[in-house]
This record gives C-alpha cells, structure tokens and sequence, in this order.
C-alpha cells in the first residue's frame, strides 16, 4: 500500500516525529493518508497502539477511520484512541473525576434539559430586555444558543462580563450566562460544550492531569482542523504544553472551513504554524475524485478561497494523471435554469430517472441542499415519481404523521375525561374512523342527552379506556409500546412504507427514544412527562430529531452540503442555487451575539458550495428557479459566476417540462400481492446493516420476529431480565477494564449502571439483591484472579465472509494467549443451562448460545490479518480461538462450560446463513414464520395484512 502513495502522501506517512500540517483538498486521500500514518508510526516508533490519539470531527468520522484502520492492522487498531473531541473530554472528566472541575456525580444534560434549565433561570432574574412583556421566555432559545457560542469560544461569563463593548442586551445576556453556569453547578449537571471548557480546565489547573496525558498520547492527530473551534483548539496546546516540537499532526483544508458559525475558526488552522514555526508544511494536491472537467469547472472557484495568511500554501488540487476518466453521455458539469422550484425539481427526477435506466446504481446518485427545509418538497417528488431514496437529513419527528397521531392518543389515554384530547385521538387514521362517522356520533350524543363520548359502544374507545388503565399500571416505555402496538399505529406504520427507505420508523423511533431518556432520568415518569417535553420543544421550536442510521441504504442519498462533507458521489445535483439561499442570506437575529459570528458569511456560503461540488466523481449538476417557493423572483447565486464558464453548459428549461401536481398521486404502498418492494427492502437493510449472531437466532426462531426485530427495530421496551443483563455486563467491563481486584468497586459498578436502568422500585430492590449476591458470587470464585491480557468488548462490523451478507459482533472478552491464540469468554445471566441445552441437544433448546460461539469463531477467521511486533510491517499473523467459554454468573456454585470449535460446526452456521440469505433473495421469508398462536411477530404481521386489505 506505501507503494501506492503520491510523493506527497508518502511525505506525510513517512514524517513521524516533530509537529506537521497536512493540507488535504477534496479528494486526496486525506482518510488514506492519516490511517498509512498511524500504522507507520507503530512500525517505526517505540509506541503502543494507545498511545496514539486521533480526534476527529463525527462520530461518522471516527468510524470510518476505525474501519479502514482495522482493514490496515487488524485488531491493534482497536487500541488506538480514535475519538470526537466531545467524546475524549468527557473520558478524560470520567477516568479523572479528581480533577475535574465539576461536582462530583455530576450528568449530562441534553438540549431539552438545557431549555427548562434557562426556564428556571429567567423566572429568578430581574431582567428588562430579555423578558419582553407577554412572552417572558420569548428570548431562551436565542440564549441558549449563543451561550453555546460563547463555550465554542472558550469565553467564561467572568471574561464575557468583562468585554467593554456589551450593549444593554449583551449586558443581561452575561448575567444569564453566569446564573445558568451556577444553576448547573448546584445541580450538578453540565451540558455538551461544558465537556470541553471543563476538560481543558483540568488540565490548564493540574499539571500532573497534563502530564498523565502527556505520557498516555505520545502522538496526536487532529482531522479537520479548520473546522475546529477555540474550545477545542486550547484543548491541544495544554495537552502539548511544554514540548517544543510536539509530536501534533494536524490535517486540513482552507477551502473546505465550512462550520465557522457552529465556533469553527480558520484562524486556528493558521495559529498552529505561528505556534509551532518548524512545523512542516505538506500539501496534497492529486484529486483521485473528481474527473478532470469537473476540477477545470470549479478551479475558478476554490482559487476565489484563499487562506488569510501568506505563509500558509493554498491547497490546489489536480487530476490524478493514473486515473480513467468516465464517459458520460452529457457534459460533466450543467447549469440547470429552471421557470419555478416545481419545474427544477421535475427536471432532476427525470434526469435521475435516466440514469438509473441507464445501469446507474441510485446509492451513486447524490442530491444536495442547503436546507434541511428544502427536503420536503423534494420528498415529495421523489415519491411521486416512485424513485428509491433515502434521506441522511435531520428530519424532526413532528413532521411524521404517526408520530402527532401518537401523540394525540398518548394525551387522551393520559387526560381520559378530556372530552377534546379524546376526539382528536379517535381522528388518528389507524382506528380507520371517517370524520363523517365522528361528527355522526356527535349528534347522536346530542339527541340522547348524553354528554360523554365515552359513553358510546365502539372498539376504538373501548381500547382508549384500556389504555388509559394500562398508562396508570405500567412505566412509561412499557405505556408507549402497548400504544404502538395495541392501536395498530406499528402496523399502519409499517404497512405504508413508501419508496424511501429507513425512514419509515424512525419517527415513532424517534418518539419512543425520548421516552427512555425521560425515563432514565426518572424511573417514576408518565406519559405527562413525554406530553410536557414535547410542548416545551414546540413552545421554543426546537426540532426533535431521530437517530440516524449507520446504513449506507440502496437509493437515491438526498441530505445537506454540510452533511456530505467527506462523502463522495458518482452524480452529484445541487439543487435551490439561487441568491440569498445560497449567499447574501438574510437573517434576522434580535440577540446578536457581541463579537462572536452567528451565521454563514459569504466566504463561508462560498466554501459550502466548493465541497458541495467537490463531492462529485463523474456529473455535477447545479440548478437553480426564476422565482422561489415564496413566489418571489430569484436570481442564481453569485458563486455560479465563478465557475470556469468554458467547462460548463447552461440549460435553460421551459414550462412544458413541468409533472402532473404532485398532490394527484398517492404514496406507493408496500404490495403483499407483488413482494418485490418488500424484498428489495429488506434485502437492502440487511446487506447494509449486516447480521449477527442475535439476528440469525432470531431468524431460525422466526423470520418475523428478525424481520420486525433485527431489520425494521421496531420500539421495545427491555425485560427486567434484560435491563439486569445490561447491568451486570457494562459493571463487568468497568471492572475489567479498570483491572481493578476490588469486589466492592465490581459491586458498585453494577448498582450504578442499574441506577440508570428506568423500572419500578420493587424491581429495582429485586434486583439489587440479585446483582450483588450473584458478582458477589462470581468474585468469590476467583481467589487468583484472572487472566491478565486480554480486549473488551471487542466490537466489529462489516467482516465479509464471501456469504453474501456481512457479519456484526461484539465479543464480551477476549483473551489473549502464547502463539497466537484466544479464548472468548461470554457472560450470561439467568439459570445456568447444562452443556447438552447450550448445544441445542435437549427437546427445549434451539442451540443459540453455542451457534454464538460459533458465529465469533467465524467473526474471528475472517477478520484481516493483524501485524506483528517484526520491522518488516507486512509480516501478517491471524489469530486462531483455541476456544469458547460461556461463563453462567448467576451459577452457585460458580459454573463455566468451555467449547473447542470444529470445522463442522463452522459448516453448519455458513449453511444457517446462506439459508437466511437466500429465503430473502427469493422473498420467501413467510416460510419460516414460527406461526405459533402466542408469537406477537406473527400476529404483527397478521395485523399489518389486514390493515392494508382494508385501507386497499
């Protein structure tokens, strides 16, 4: 692979020691390069793979590069530190609590929290201006962003009291900010960006923290350095402090600083030269990206950003001259002009249409937008033209319709007697009620004199009533799923998925997650608590989001510029490129912050559309209307002039392109007579999301119960079983991991991850006496120990196994033996079953948790090869599992089955899956249904059949 690099990049890799700065324009391999780096630093440096600190920008970051670095060096990839800057604060303030600033026993708050924290503060402070008369909390969102800023900035509320140029506004504002901080001392809370202020003041005020760390990271790597703010910038230099030539990598582009608004600063960038003048600079220059015409089109462009300092080379990318250019049956690069956004957007469905006619796959087709308000529309269309896509957009769940419909139902079963609350819930489309029927019953109600709808004989109010019982006997999440469930609003859900894929549940998804944060914060909350957080959102027009998936789904990728940043497309269309959407935006900020930018400026907006047209490999197309959605008249935006007018053709569209209104045709159904959409669904999830080992059990158990379980993740609340196998194992993990040989701290792990488990208090004292008695137990019989080297929770995705699906898992413990080889130990709660029920030898066992066993050995086989301690770093060793030991932790006394793995039993799981793999291929998943009168997945379905012959 060294072999493969540029000079340049070879540079980069082979630079070690000392402080570096590696200018990486769009496509030159900048991920490559930093994973070439760090595995050169273990070859040539005396270091530990811990010992090397990479930070990146995402989670989504940090991951690729744990990916393409275990592809590289095999499992010592594991051991380096590849972290977001939030995420390594918040280790160094858990593994460190003596010198964090923060009270001790002291939680995170999310956003939500962060708003009814303000609410608190604003009631108790005697303010003019930022209490305007009617509307006292008119000004707390505004607040809470700019005291975000100010953190991002680094800036205390002493040293924003202290700035002279405050006006009145400005002036409350700090005394906002200082009441808030001491609000979440006294509480002991801390929010997101408190992480990094705190972390860096722990190790400004401890030098032996810094020393600590100092000694721990002997290499540091910082990815997307221009984006980094001041918080995170500080950070660094105290954690290098000291050393004259750092061994501190940082990698970036001035082009590509697109997040000065969230507190990201170019100026750090540049710092970091002026800090450290030996600093080797190298610059990146060969696009293996974008074709030729494409860098020609938007050369003028990215020349436009230049860096602000002179002594800072610019980077400027070329074409890779080994690179095949592609033939495309149209200009590379287009200008699309279009009369209306409708006629725009038309023109691009046919074009994408086109394409995918022509062998395009559509996961190689990408559409950017500056908005997240600009996919709504654009969803739309997609549907109506019945093209397959997904978006990685930040939707808010109140824009799902299942969603407000839950919510509804949530607020009559929570307020029965509410006669309002409960005639909005029986509006909800999954009790299958006209509006004719309602307004019926009404004047029925009337000529009888009855005053309660209630009182009327219907199966909707009947569950209703149910319902509202079951809320006062059962916690919260247990209430939402019975909800989900018992109205049909999970089967409506799941019978109306429309051509876009992994959105289908992430709305009630979405809801249900919220309802376990309140619920882990307060095992005691209702269904009020959910009622009253998503008021205080729409009060304050906070939007809720969804967990993004980490699936790289089959469709058309629909999601912002600043999403796509580090992505990359065959076809790219950028869509709304019109002035004042994209540059010259106008917003109006009542609470400008003094000193601190609040939004985009022009060179940013410019910036945003360089790595938006960047992204492309092969096409990019850039469209803009005449008139905008608000049906005023718009011109392209002024950053189009900047592109090399000779590389790019201008198409002008008329009116006879437009589609029939969009409003005329209804969402594609799933169709339980024709089960190619369904298949093509579910085969894409499960090749993207691969299979483990509790996905193929749940399959040779049910193919329902996989597919609603492992593919579609409907909502599900955990057992008390479940909540105490999640507490034993991460208190397992703590005490390994610290090599503690305490059983009090063994003990107090597991009642403080028990603590955050949401479950009654009788549960609760269950088990805790459980808990204690059993890792009491498990302590006990181990007088000697154990055995001293060994991972934790060894996690892996992706491992391809030429099955036709990869395969996920996430080992308890691995540990490692002489010459090569391992021994897996996996914990289980529960009764200890005999070596005969492990292997699935009994009339009442499947066999599960030996085919666990099996699968990590295939895990294990398959993954790349890891490098030796040799200087040669091609020498390659595999490590072999000489065995599997399940370890019963609730046996007394203590009891471990060991298992040696033959080839056979290797056999018969590659079978069990090709099974799996086929029966999906094929679409003949109903076959394997278990069809057992008590199975919910089977009656789910039943459900969802019905619900479609009906709405049909």
């Amino acid at each position: 692979m060294h072999k493969r690099l540029d000079p340049n990049q070879k540079q980069a890799v082979d630079h070690i020691y000392g402080p570096l700065v590696v200018l990486a324009g769009p496509g030159t391999g900048k991920t490559h390069v930093i994973t070439m780096r760090i595995a050169n630093i273990l070859r040539k440096a005396d270091t530990q793979p811990d010992q090397i600190l990479a930070i990146t920008f995402t989670d989504a970051a940090a991951r690729e590069m744990r990916s393409r670095l275990l592809e590289l060096i095999g499992v010592p990839a594991l051991r380096v530190k590849i972290e977001t800057f939030h995420a390594f604060c918040n280790e160094i303030l858990e593994t460190y609590p003596e010198y964090s600033p923060l009270p001790a026993g002291s939680r995170h708050i999310e956003e939500m929290e962060q708003l009814e924290a303000l609410e608190l503060v604003l009631k108790k402070l005697p303010l003019k201006l930022l209490k305007p008369y009617g509307n006292h909390e008119h000004y707390i969102p505004m607040i809470r962003r700019n005291i975000q800023k100010l953190k991002q900035e680094g800036i205390t509320p002493e040293q924003f009291k202290r700035n002279k140029k405050l006006d009145a506004k400005n002036k409350e504002l700090a005394r906002v900010y200082d009441a808030y901080q001491k609000f979440l001392r006294k509480e002991k809370l801390y929010d997101f960006d408190d992480m990094l202020l705190s972390a860096a003041e722990a190790v400004r005020a401890h030098r032996t923290l810094a020393r600590i760390l100092r000694e721990q990271y002997e290499f540091i790597l910082v990815d997307e350095h221009q984006d980094t703010n001041d918080a995170q910038q500080c950070l660094i230099e105290l954690m290098v402090r000291g050393i004259p030539e750092p061994n501190v990598c940082v990698v970036g582009d001035e082009k590509q600083a697109i997040y000065r608004f969230q507190g990201g600063s170019m100026e750090n960038f540049l710092y970091f030269q002026k800090k450290f003048p030996a600093a080797k600079i190298i610059l990146l220059k060969k696009n293996f990206r974008s074709c030729q015409k494409i860098l020609d089109a938007v050369h003028p462009l990215g020349q436009t950003i230049s860096p602000r300092s002179g002594k800072l080379i610019a980077s400027e990318v070329q074409p890779w001259s080994g690179k095949v250019e592609p033939r495309v049956p149209f200009p590379p690069v287009r200008v699309i002009q279009c009369p209306d956004p409708e006629v725009e957007l038309s023109f691009v469905m046919r074009d994408i249409k086109q394409k995918i006619n022509e062998g395009i796959a559509p996961r190689d087709i990408a559409i950017l937008y500056r908005d997240n308000k600009d996919a709504r529309e654009l969803h739309r269309m997609l549907v109506y033209e019945d093209i397959r896509h997904t978006f990685e957009t930040e939707q808010n769940i109140f824009s799902d319709p299942h969603v407000r419909n839950a919510l509804k139902i949530i607020r009559a079963i929570t307020h029965i007697g509410d006669e309002r609350a409960v005639l909005e819930a029986l509006h909800a489309d999954c009790f299958g009620i006209e509006p004719h029927e309602l307004y019926a019953w009404m004047l029925e109600l009337s000529r009888e004199g009855r005053k309660s709808v209630l009182s009327l004989d219907h199966p909707a109010i009947a569950l209703l009533k149910s319902l509202a019982v079951e809320n006062r006997n059962n916690n919260l999440t247990r209430t939402l799923e019975l909800v989900f469930m018992k109205t049909g609003l999970l089967a409506r859900t799941l019978s109306n998925i429309p051509a876009e894929e992994g959105i289908h549940m992430r709305g009630l998804q979405g809801l249900f997650d919220i309802a376990k944060e309140i619920e882990s914060r307060n095992p005691a909350a209702t269904c009020d608590d959910v009622l009253a957080y998503v008021e205080r959102a729409q009060k304050h027009g906070i939007q809720l989001r969804p967990k993004q998936s980490d699936a790289r789904p089959e469709g058309v990728v629909c999601m912002t510029a600043h999403k796509a940043k580090g992505r990359e497309f065959g076809y790219v269309y950028i869509i709304h490129a019109y002035d004042g959407h994209w540059g010259n935006r106008t917003v109006r900020d009542h609470l400008p912050l003094a000193g601190v930018p609040t939004e985009m400026s022009n060179p940013d907006e410019m910036r945003l559309l360089y790595v938006a047209c960047t992204r492309a490999k092969n096409s990019l197309t850039i469209s803009y209307p005449h008139v905008s959605f608000s049906g005023r008249e718009a011109l392209p935006t002024r950053f189009l002039e900047l592109l090399d007018k000779r590389r790019v053709s201008y198409i002008s569209f008329p009116e006879f392109v437009r589609t029939t209104r969009l409003s005329l045709k209804v969402p594609t159904r799933l169709s339980l007579v024709d089960n190619n959409p369904e298949k093509d669904l579910f085969l894409s999830i499960l090749r993207h999301n691969g299979l483990s080992v509790t996905g193929l059990n749940n399959f040779l158990d049910c193919s329902w119960k996989f597919i609603y379980t492992n593919l579609l993740r409907i909502p599900k609340t955990k057992t008390k079983w479940e909540q105490f196998g999640t507490a034993v194992h991460a208190a397992l993990r703590d005490f390994f991991a610290k090599k503690s040989s305490s059983r009090k701290y063994l003990i107090d792990r597991f009642k403080y991850h028990l603590d955050k488990q949401p479950m009654q208090k009788d549960v609760y004292k269950e088990l805790l006496k459980k808990g204690i008695a059993a890792l009491g137990a498990y302590f006990d019989a181990h007088p000697d120990g154990w055995h001293k080297k060994y991972l934790l929770e060894y996690a892996r995705n992706d491992v391809d196994t030429k099955l036709g699906v990869t395969l996920n898992g996430k080992l308890d413990k691995i540990e490692l033996l002489p010459k090569n080889e391992v021994r897996i130990i996996d914990y289980k709660t529960g009764h200890p079953k005999s070596r005969n029920e492990i292997m699935g030898k009994t009339k009442t066992s499947t066999g599960g948790i030996f085919r666990q066993l099996v699968f990590y050995k295939l895990l294990l086989d398959s993954l790349p090869a890891t490098h030796g301690s040799s200087a040669n770093w091609r020498t390659t060793t595999h490590y072999s599992m000489q065995a599997g030991v399940i370890e019963f932790i609730e046996s007394d006394p203590f009891r471990s089955e060991s298992f040696t793995i033959e080839k056979t039993d290797i056999d018969t799981l590659k079978k069990e899956i090709k099974t799996l793999i086929t029966t999906f291929e094929k679409g003949t998943y109903e076959n394997f249904a278990c069809h057992k009168k008590d199975c919910e997945f089977c009656e789910l379905r039943a459900t969802i059949e019905k619900t479609i012959k009906t709405t049909s």
